[in-house]
């Protein structure tokens, strides 16, 4: 089997994206798996999209302790966003600084796409994930 997972496009503007994720564990693990790729969304405002700033994220989790959720931006070599944790709910925003910028910007294979790693979940655990995202240079 593998986990249930859900993607939603909750805003689609010319300057700022908002994303849904939504996992329910089967008890396996997910390796790179994108919560966020531009190229999803509309092509009438793809742009700049490839170096996109992350403005919030708000994040629920209902894990084992011992999980560990990792979001990545995407590269031929992913770099770490930031770290989740497990069974826990809150928000990180960025707005003060004008967003988190793309960390991958500039390395091979950077395409604007936010992935999630996971360690240790069990069957039933939960990850829902929102994330606004923001055109760079805007």
């Amino acid at each position: 089997m593998a986990n249930t997972i859900t993607r939603q496009q909750l805003m689609d503007g010319s300057r700022h994206r908002v994303f849904g994720f939504y996992l329910q564990s089967d008890g396996s693990n997910e390796t790179a798996t994108s919560i966020y790729a531009s190229s999803s969304f509309s092509t009438a405002v793809q742009g700049a999209w490839t170096n996109s700033k992350l403005v919030r994220l708000y994040y629920a989790t209902n894990s084992a302790a011992t999980s560990r959720i990792r979001v990545l931006w995407n590269a031929i070599t992913p770099i770490l966003l930031t770290p989740i944790p497990a069974n826990y709910s809150g928000e990180m925003d960025f707005c003060a600084i004008g967003g988190l910028d793309n960390a991958a910007t500039g390395t091979a294979g950077v395409d604007g796409q936010i992935m999630i790693t996971t360690t240790g979940l069990a069957s039933g655990d939960s990850i829902i994930i929102i994330g606004e995202i923001k055109q760079g240079g805007s």
